[in-house]
């Protein structure tokens, strides 16, 4: 009887019969065999800090994408580069209502209140980007493009679908908006 390189299963040639001790044998190897596996490998503990050593920059967030690494050191980087992001999507989410003629609600006002307290503290943390003129990052996903683009005097976070829909969210010294882009014509959905 032969046997596999790797584990010694035992595996019959074409005119051997195999037993249930046999079947039983190889089964207890790869039983043990992938124990061994799970006991090595740590199931890795969420970090939804937004930072990751070794990446101070838009630069180094994005260099860090095209080097070899472990998948969670990939899904830490993710989390870091995109936090940002999260707090722009969260204040559009909590604060756009359909109707336009709504005032804005007490409870929609701390909400947004409290969101840009984050976001505000979030910019400052990332002066590096803060300056830039243009960042995006392409995707490969519902998202396929996140940009950002800033002048000092105004700021716009985009999220840019395949389908061409564009989401903007705007902030200048006077104003913040919401645009719309459905691949042809651009809709102010809402200015405060």
């Amino acid at each position: 009887m032969n046997e596999t390189t790797n584990l010694k299963l035992k595996k019959p040639a074409g005119n051997e019969y195999i037993s249930v001790e046999t079947i039983n044998g190889n089964m207890d190897i790869i039983d043990t065999g992938m124990k061994e596996i799970s006991d090595s490998v740590d199931a890795p503990e969420f970090d939804a800090s937004g930072t990751v050593e070794g990446i101070t920059d838009k630069a180094g967030l994005l260099a860090s994408f095209v080097t070899r690494m472990p998948l969670v050191k990939f899904m830490r980087n993710v989390v870091a580069g995109f936090k940002l992001a999260l707090y722009a999507g969260q204040v559009v989410n909590n604060c756009v209502t359909d109707n336009a003629s709504l005032p804005l609600s007490a409870a929609q006002g701390k909400v947004l209140m409290d969101l840009y307290t984050v976001l505000n503290a979030k910019i400052a943390d990332t002066s590096g980007i803060a300056n830039t003129a243009n960042a995006k990052i392409e995707l490969d996903g519902p998202i396929k493009t996140i940009a950002y683009g800033s002048d000092k005097n105004k700021w716009a976070f985009q999220q840019q679908f395949p389908d061409g829909v564009i989401l903007s969210l705007g902030i200048s010294e006077t104003e913040i908006f919401y645009d719309y882009y459905d691949g042809k014509t651009w809709t102010r959905k809402w200015t405060r």
